[in-house]
C-alpha cells in the first residue's frame, strides 16, 4: 500500500505520514527499496516470474522498439556522480527502448533501456538479437518484431535478413527452423502519410484519399474481439483467415502501387512510405495466417502489432518525474525500477493475502532481484511495525 500510494502521489504519501494515524515507512526506506532493484541483471528471473502463469497462447510475444529524448548532463544523486555517456562528442542524447507484449493479452515489459548518442543498426543489432535470446529462454516464443518507419529501423531489419534487404520474415535469432515477422508502427507510418497529405496543394480527392486511410485504420487499430460488435462495423473486427479485411489489405497494396508506378514525384509517397506501409499491408496478413494457423490463435487483434504500450510507458516516465517532457536517463531507470517493484508486490497480492504476501516479499527481497550483498536491506524492523499494526506475528 505504502510503495503504491507513493508511486501514484509522492505529496499525498507525505500527507498521510503527517496524520500520523498510519505506521508508514520513510520516504528514503521507500528510496532504497526502489535503487535496489536492478533493471537488466534480474530481467530473467522477473520475466521468467511475471509470466510463470501464461498459458501458451499468451507466451506469443512481440518485441517492440522505440527510442524516447533525453537530456544530456550528468547528475549528482546520493553522493555519486550518474553520467550514461561522459564522451563530450558524442553525448547522450536518446535511450533506445525494448519492450516484449503478450500477443494475446494486455501485458508488457522493458527488457533493455540502452542509452545513445550517435546510434547506428550495427550498434544495437547484437544487443537486440541477445535479448531475443533472453526472453526465449524464459519460455516465451517472439514470433514478430515491431519498430516505427525510421531509416534506423530499415537497416535493422536489413541485418536480420540473410540477403541484406528488407523481408517480412527472418530468420530467428535463437532457433533457425523459425521465422519471426518484421514489421512497422502503422501508427508512425499514419503520422508521417497525414504531414505529407497537409503538405500537397491539390485537394480534389480528399475524401477519396481519407477513406482509405480511416479504413486502413480501422483494420490496424483493432484492440478488443468485441469492438467490431459494439460500433456496428465489420472493419473493427479482429481479423480471421479468409475475411474483408485480406482482400482490403490485397487492393491496398495494388493501390498503392498503382499510386507509386504513376509519372512525376509530386503528389505520392516517399520511397520509404510507400515501402514501409506496403511492408505493413503484406506482414499483418501473414501473421494473421500464421497465428491462426499454426499457433492456435482463434483470431488476431491488430492493435497488439503496434508500440503503443511502449509510448504509454514513456508518458509514464514523464509522469512519474513531475509531468516533465524532456526527462533524464537516471529519472527513466529510477522510474522503471519503481514500475517493476509495484508489478512483483501486485503479483505477489494476487497470489496470496494482502498481509502474507508482505512476509513472501521480504523473506524474497535480497534474491533474486537485490543487484549485490552490498545493497541488501534489513526489513525486520520495518515488518515489525507492520505486524504490530496488522497483528501478524513475524519471525526472520
Amino acid at each position: 500500500m505504502s510503495i503504491k500510494t507513493h508511486f501514484i502521489s509522492p505529496p499525498c504519501y507525505v500527507y498521510l505520514q503527517g496524520l500520523e494515524c498510519l505506521s508508514l515507512p520513510h520516504v528514503q526506506t521507500l528510496n532504497t527499496l526502489y535503487s535496489s532493484f536492478g533493471i537488466e541483471n534480474d530481467f530473467s528471473t522477473y520475466l521468467s516470474q511475471a509470466t510463470s502463469s501464461f498459458s501458451s497462447l499468451e507466451r506469443n510475444v512481440i518485441v517492440q522498439m522505440d527510442e524516447i529524448h533525453v537530456k544530456s548532463d550528468i547528475t549528482y544523486k546520493g553522493g555519486k556522480i550518474f553520467a550514461p555517456n561522459l564522451d563530450p562528442e558524442d553525448p547522450t542524447r536518446t535511450v533506445f527502448a525494448v519492450m516484449v507484449s503478450s500477443l494475446h493479452k494486455k501485458w508488457s515489459c522493458i527488457s533493455r533501456l540502452l542509452p545513445c548518442g550517435s546510434i547506428s543498426a550495427e550498434k544495437i543489432f547484437p544487443i537486440i538479437k541477445e535479448c531475443i535470446i533472453d526472453i526465449e529462454n524464459c519460455g516465451l516464443r517472439v514470433q514478430i518484431i515491431s519498430t516505427g518507419n525510421y531509416p534506423l529501423s530499415v537497416n535493422l531489419f536489413k541485418l536480420f535478413s540473410m540477403s541484406g534487404k528488407l523481408e517480412t520474415r527472418v530468420p530467428h535469432p535463437f532457433d533457425p527452423t523459425r521465422f519471426p515477422f518484421l514489421t512497422f508502427d502503422f501508427v508512425h507510418i499514419l503520422k508521417i502519410i497525414r504531414n505529407n497529405w497537409l503538405n500537397q496543394k491539390n485537394f480534389d480527392k480528399t475524401m477519396y484519399f481519407s477513406k482509405i486511410l480511416l479504413t486502413l485504420w480501422k483494420t490496424f487499430n483493432v484492440s478488443a474481439p468485441f469492438k467490431g460488435i459494439r460500433l456496428n462495423d465489420n472493419l473493427s473486427t479482429p481479423l480471421i483467415l479468409h475475411d474483408e479485411h485480406f482482400i482490403y489489405l490485397a487492393r491496398i497494396v495494388y493501390w498503392l502501387d498503382a499510386w507509386q508506378s504513376l509519372p512525376g514525384k509530386s503528389g505520392k509517397l516517399s520511397k520509404q512510405t510507400y515501402t514501409s506501409l506496403k511492408h505493413a499491408c503484406i506482414a499483418l496478413e501473414q501473421i494473421t495466417n500464421y497465428l491462426t494457423e499454426s499457433c492456435g490463435f482463434s483470431y488476431v487483434l491488430s492493435a497488439f502489432l503496434q508500440t503503443d504500450p511502449l509510448e504509454h510507458h514513456f508518458g509514464l516516465y514523464r509522469m512519474m518525474v513531475g509531468s516533465n517532457y524532456h526527462i533524464s536517463y537516471i529519472q527513466i531507470l529510477e522510474s522503471e525500477r519503481r514500475l517493476k517493484l509495484s508489478n512483483i508486490l501486485k503479483m505477489f497480492s494476487d497470489q496470496q493475502d494482502s498481509c502474507q504476501s508482505i512476509h513472501t516479499f521480504a523473506k524474497s527481497f535480497t534474491s533474486p532481484f537485490s543487484t549485490s550483498s552490498d545493497d541488501q536491506m534489513d526489513l525486520k524492523p520495518y515488518l515489525d511495525g507492520i505486524g504490530d499494526v496488522l497483528s501478524i506475528e513475524y519471525t526472520q
